[in-house]
């Protein structure tokens, strides 16, 4: 279960209990699709026709959850906002380049149908970590990134940068460019994402990879911040306070992290 479940009061904790298992429930459900459409795609002898089958067919995956990922989203921010009234921004689903790239990095790998289950999984929850975010940023307020149980250093250090401020013209994402107030893909209207390069910059606290579960919240300030993001905070400070250069800097934390348990995580003694 992700950490997140440290923010706020009880009632607030309860419910983001409810919602996280809700996104794993989807996450299990995507695991089984995905490895349903890989086992059909081992009857293809030609590699060019089975990425052409991969795409097509993932991509039609990526509408359903995506779609789903952005609506538990919305419902659980609307909650976090307890009734003010504030912009949403709704995320696309993956793109269909999204996919296909994702295909041929899996079928040139060593283990195609695990790399293809981190990138499915990563392209879905992003659908999710987009609406917080876009939200965020549209609403004039802060999102943090939440670190998951058993989370890598890499994304240990971006939890530690606390709550994260964007205009919209910073905002630039993974195959996106920006928002416009009108937008229409023939299909519906609104606030959207624009959408350019596949590849590109996600800003300080938005990257993620494969297999990754990391979650987003909205905080209207720093005082909303889950309690593990501000303990990650200090830890960061005590790891790095004294080296100079971010390689050095990741080093050290990495150490540090070697050699101290966070306080969420199971016991190595146990």
């Amino acid at each position: 279960m992700p950490i997140s479940v440290d923010w706020g009061t009880p009632a607030q904790k309860a419910e983001a209990i409810v919602y996280h298992s809700a996104f794993e429930m989807l996450q299990a459900k995507l695991e089984r699709d995905v490895s349903r459409i890989w086992a059909q795609s081992l009857r293809f002898t030609d590699v060019q026709q089975q990425r052409i089958f991969l795409t097509n067919m993932l991509w039609d995956l990526q509408q359903v959850y995506g779609d789903d990922a952005v609506s538990l989203a919305a419902e659980y921010l609307n909650y976090l906002r307890d009734g003010t009234d504030l912009p949403m921004y709704l995320a696309p689903s993956a793109l269909v380049d999204e996919v296909n790239a994702a295909v041929g990095v899996s079928l040139a790998s060593a283990e195609p149908a695990v790399v293809l289950q981190g990138s499915m999984q990563r392209l879905v929850m992003n659908s999710y970590r987009d609406t917080m975010m876009g939200s965020a940023v549209v609403a004039g307020r802060k999102f943090a990134r939440v670190a998951e149980p058993g989370a890598c250093p890499f994304c240990l250090m971006l939890a530690s940068r606390g709550a994260v401020y964007l205009s919209k013209q910073q905002a630039t994402f993974v195959g996106a460019t920006g928002f416009r107030t009108r937008y229409s893909n023939g299909r519906d209207r609104g606030r959207r994402m624009m959408r350019g390069r596949v590849r590109g910059s996600r800003p300080a606290g938005a990257k993620f990879h494969d297999h990754c579960r990391c979650h987003v919240v909205e905080v209207a300030d720093e005082s909303e911040l889950p309690e593990s993001n501000k303990w990650l905070e200090e830890a960061w400070g005590e790891a790095t306070s004294d080296v100079d250069g971010m390689k050095e800097q990741q080093a050290a934390w990495a150490k540090w992290l070697s050699e101290n348990e966070l306080p969420w995580e199971p016991s190595r003694a146990a």
